[in-house]
């Protein structure tokens, strides 16, 4: 029974892997021939669907490559360094948005058992889920310390108690109408977690705002 379940659980996975994959070259064409067509309301909207479809199929493929990271070779990352390249190439985003990222961690390297890539997409989502909710004019806040636990803080609306674990759920949103998004980013970030010996939270942010917690499994030579 186990053995069968296994074998489900890896045909799910390849078939959101290879369907994510099949939708990317017909979206990518649609939307080339949308930007051929005369502006207005109707084609900003059909536009803003095929972006959105698109952010979702993005999604999907870096939930299936995390799930693949899971059986490849573990590796030392810097949980610092790669932090901090985030935030760096986040900041033009931010400053776009009329916010700004500060950023806080140890000069030493704070290393992780795991695989950078994968990682790297939790860290970005968890910054870029900050920026969206973030009134303009404020700052996002991202720390690691040498725990192993990175914080990532917005003074945003924040998270209502009844909705601080269905936010980690799959295709789960508040507001669908206020923001734009597929509903993944929070989900994925769980899962890559949990895939490198840790886990996610959100908690209150003292003073307004919600700060999300992310801790990850420490290396361990040998």
């Amino acid at each position: 029974m186990l053995a069968r379940l296994e074998r489900t659980l890896l045909l799910q996975k390849q078939f959101t892997s290879d369907a994510a994959h099949e939708l990317r070259t017909p979206l990518a064409v649609l939307l080339l021939q949308i930007a051929e067509l005369p502006p207005g309301p109707t084609v900003d909207a059909i536009r803003g669907e095929l972006q959105g479809l698109g952010a979702l199929v993005g999604q999907l493929l870096q939930l299936a490559q995390a799930e693949d990271a899971a059986d490849a070779e573990r590796r030392v990352v810097d949980l610092a360094g790669l932090a901090r390249k985030v935030c760096e190439e986040l900041a033009p985003v931010a400053l776009a948005r009329q916010r700004v990222i500060e950023f806080d961690a140890p000069e030493a390297a704070v290393p992780v058992s795991g695989h950078a890539a994968v990682i790297e997409t939790a860290l970005r989502n968890l910054v870029d889920n900050a920026l969206k909710y973030a009134p303009a004019g404020t700052a996002v806040a991202v720390g690691v310390d040498a725990t192993v636990r990175v914080t990532v803080e917005d003074r945003g609306p924040g998270v209502r108690d009844e909705h601080k674990e269905l936010v980690f759920n799959r295709f789960w949103r508040a507001d669908r109408q206020r923001l734009q998004g597929a509903g993944i980013g929070l989900a994925l970030v769980r899962r890559i977690a949990q895939l490198h010996g840790g886990d996610v939270h959100v908690e209150d942010r003292p003073g307004g705002g919600a700060r999300f917690v992310l801790t990850l499994a420490p290396w361990r030579d040998g």
